[in-house]
């Protein structure tokens, strides 16, 4: 039996073919297209990293990926197993293009931001301690493979060559380019925002909202400068929000090095305790951000984030 072909129109399943030269059409298959086999391994990539956080989240293990309330980086997760649904589902591959393209790029500010002030995790993996430059190079792979990916593949028509390559229009090489920028430069101001944000929500929301029941003041507190290896002390206000007294039981550091001296204590509701902090500068020259989580008996905070800053010097 011959199928006809609607004259101009390309079969499904078949690649153009180069009339002129006489190049014989392609055979093409949507299912095992470059395509399909992006959308399958970064559904399996957002899996894993929902399923991670998940465990940190339910274990209530210290996280760095936002650091602003709990209720966010729950909403992340399921943003995570939202996209891999989706992803596997195959529906709506142009606008799922360019909701990848964007979200890697702010991932890789994100991790661009954490690699400079020398965070040791990334914090997208939950317990697991990754190297934000490694998921930087991550990233930037994806985007390059993204923008090696043309729409046409996408829909099961047209050439496999590349999209920023061909010709395509300019507007739309150009459309490229500025989501990808402009993701990355919002993965930046997100992170570097990160302790801005958490102020302007512990004090203009409900702590039952954010779940924030204790907040520091300062935000961030300066070390000021420091030699490679030294201990230094600083100070910091912590604040009960809630209607019953909390208990500050422990301390731990992103680098295993530090000490609470006026730790076990415990704040009465709506009262505020200055709490000391001993913390030893990593080797490493140049700024340096540090985080400490305080361990509570809250049930709904049972971690609240310190962060302080400070630079190295020989």
């Amino acid at each position: 039996m011959v199928t006809q072909v609607r004259s101009g129109t390309p079969a499904r399943g078949l690649q153009h073919g180069d009339s002129s030269t006489g190049t014989p059409a392609r055979e093409y298959s949507p299912r095992f297209s470059k395509w399909r086999v992006l959308q399958l391994v970064l559904a399996t990539v957002f899996f894993i990293t929902a399923f991670l956080k998940w465990r940190a989240f339910v274990a209530s293990v210290p996280s760095t990926i936002l650091e602003v309330a709990p209720q966010l980086e729950w909403g992340l997760i399921q943003f995570e197993i939202f996209l891999a649904i989706w992803l596997i589902s195959g529906l709506a591959t142009s606008l799922v293009w360019w909701v990848l393209l964007t979200a890697f790029a702010s991932f890789a500010g994100s991790g661009i931001y954490q690699v400079w002030i020398g965070q040791s995790s990334c914090g997208c993996f939950g317990e697991l301690s990754i190297n934000p430059i490694w998921v930087v190079t991550f990233d930037l792979g994806v985007l390059l493979l993204l923008s090696y990916i043309s729409p046409q593949e996408m829909l099961g028509t047209g050439s496999e060559t590349t999209f920023i390559a061909t010709g395509q229009s300019k507007l739309k090489r150009y459309g490229v380019l500025f989501v990808t920028m402009i993701g990355i430069v919002a993965g930046i101001f997100i992170m570097a925002s990160a302790p801005t944000l958490t102020n302007i929500i512990s004090t203009y929301s409900s702590p039952s909202l954010t779940g924030q029941y204790l907040v520091t003041k300062p935000v961030v507190s300066s070390i000021g400068v420091s030699k490679p290896g030294q201990w230094v002390e600083f100070t910091l206000q912590v604040n009960n929000r809630s209607n019953e007294a909390i208990k500050l039981i422990g301390a731990i550091n992103d680098c295993q090095c530090v000490a609470g001296p006026d730790l076990p204590s415990e704040i009465p509701p709506g009262a505020g305790k200055n709490i000391r902090f001993r913390v030893k500068i990593g080797d490493t020259l140049g700024r340096r951000d540090g985080r400490i989580w305080i361990r509570t008996n809250h049930p709904q905070q049972p971690f609240l984030l310190c962060r302080w800053r400070g630079h190295v010097e020989n």
